[in-house]
């Protein structure tokens, strides 16, 4: 910058990238472009990145995984190819699907969630790949098992709350009830009441993801509405009702939880966040770099408005 008698300040980046503004309208505190930042704490580090956990994968490709630990702390690590679940012990990937092959297929996230059962408490892991009927893992048996208790046969995704495990978008048999959820008897993932079933047919979409929120409710994220479960005294053990009609997540694995907060990457190229039962866009700056991903990487998208 010349000199002169006048000096400028320049305030440090603070507010992180804005890309959706050409650069003179770009206001002070942000931006116009970087590589591998991030704005924390009022300064503009290089960003983390990815450290490698584990020298190789199981080998195939993966579709989903969880980390928990079990009730005395101890860490689990499953994650889920096309065919089979595998465990990490000490760096070392353990087939736990025994004799059991899956059918996954690509199209299809394998969804999984933990869920404390029995007593003494032990924490199942139970999953789904939306083709195969849901599996269960114990990390005391070593293997997965099939549910029993006439569970769906396949679900799109699955959740707890409430000691109550949650599917959506299910399989029953041949049917598939595409708005339909379903839901185990309290603390129980072997029993499946033939009454514990919703159906949200009042707006026509599918299910696409169902995400606990707290302890004894959780969200249903449909194609282009969003939904609530609450927990309640009576018959059935959620209520089920209609938030808003909004653009709902490109799969399963689009909702994540950050802080007490849920986000979710919506199938009208923008980043939601949802805080308890509000909901509200906050991809304004990165809404031009969301919509290049729909092309590089075959992201569905529907057209903005």
């Amino acid at each position: 910058m010349p000199r002169g008698p006048e000096r400028f300040p320049i305030p440090p980046p603070e507010g992180g990238i804005i890309r959706n503004r050409i650069a003179p309208l770009i206001p002070d505190g942000f931006l116009w472009n970087g590589v591998n930042v991030v704005s924390r704490y009022g300064e503009v580090r290089p960003r983390p990145g990815l450290k490698r956990v584990y020298a190789a994968g199981p080998g195939g490709r993966l579709m989903g995984g969880l980390f928990y630990r079990t009730p005395s702390g101890t860490p689990v690590v499953v994650v889920a190819t096309l065919s089979a679940w595998f465990r990490a012990v000490n760096g070392v990937w353990t087939n736990i699907a025994g004799t059991t092959v899956l059918n996954g297929h690509v199209d299809n996230q394998t969804r999984m969630t933990a869920f404390p059962t029995g007593t003494p408490t032990v924490n199942l892991l139970i999953g789904t790949n939306n083709v195969d009927p849901l599996q269960s893992f114990d990390p005391a048996v070593g293997r997965m098992v099939a549910l029993g208790g006439a569970p769906p046969t396949a679900a799109r995704d699955i959740c707890s709350a409430d000691s109550y495990v949650v599917v959506g978008n299910v399989l029953e048999g041949t049917n598939r009830s595409p708005s339909r959820l379903r839901a185990c008897a309290f603390n129980d993932p072997n029993t499946w009441p033939a009454n514990f079933v919703w159906d949200l047919t009042s707006t026509d979409d599918p299910i696409v993801a169902v995400h606990r929120l707290g302890r004894t409710a959780f969200l249903v994220y449909k194609d282009e509405s969003l939904w609530v479960g609450e927990a309640q005294a009576g018959t059935l053990p959620f209520r089920v009702e209609m938030l808003e009609v909004r653009p709902g997540p490109v799969s399963p694995g689009a909702v994540v939880d950050y802080g007490a907060h849920q986000f979710f990457l919506g199938n009208d190229a923008r980043l939601y966040q949802v805080s308890g039962f509000a909901v509200q866009a906050v991809s304004g700056p990165i809404e031009r770099e969301l919509q290049s991903l729909s092309s590089q990487f075959g992201l569905r998208f529907d057209t903005l408005q």
